[in-house]
C-alpha cells in the first residue's frame, strides 16, 4: 500500500500526518522549524531533515501540503518576507518529494 504524508507548512509549527495505508489512523505531530523569519534558512534544513527521518521509517509515495497562500490572501496583508518564507518551505517540500520519487500536490483547503 502507498504511504501518504500530509503537511501544513509553517515556521513555528509545521503539522504532519503520515499514513501507510495499513494502520487504522495516521501518525501525526508537528515540528517547530524556526522561531521567526530571520531563521528561515535553518527552517528549510530542519524541514528536510524531518522529512528524511519520516522517509527512513517508511518510504513516502505521496506528499500533499496545504496551499501556502490563495490568490485572495495576498491582498496587501502579507509581507515580501512572509511570501518568500512560505515559498521556500513549499519549494523544499516539493524538491524533497521529487528527490525521493514521491508524487506531490498542493491542496487548497478553502474549496
Amino acid at each position: 500500500m502507498a504511504t501518504w504524508l500530509a503537511l501544513d507548512l509553517s515556521l513555528k509549527s509545521t503539522g504532519f500526518a503520515l499514513w501507510n495505508g495499513e494502520s487504522e489512523s495516521p501518525v501525526a505531530g508537528h515540528w517547530s522549524l524556526a522561531p521567526d523569519m530571520s531563521w528561515r534558512a535553518r527552517a528549510y534544513v530542519r524541514l528536510h531533515r524531518n522529512l528524511m527521518d519520516l522517509h527512513r521509517v517508511t518510504a513516502i509515495d505521496h506528499l500533499v501540503y496545504e496551499e501556502a497562500l490563495s490568490a485572495g490572501a495576498v491582498n496587501g496583508n502579507s509581507s515580501v518576507e512572509t511570501l518568500q518564507t512560505l515559498a521556500g518551505l513549499v519549494a523544499h517540500a516539493e524538491s524533497f518529494a521529487e528527490a525521493i520519487g514521491a508524487r506531490f500536490r498542493a491542496v487548497n483547503l478553502a474549496t
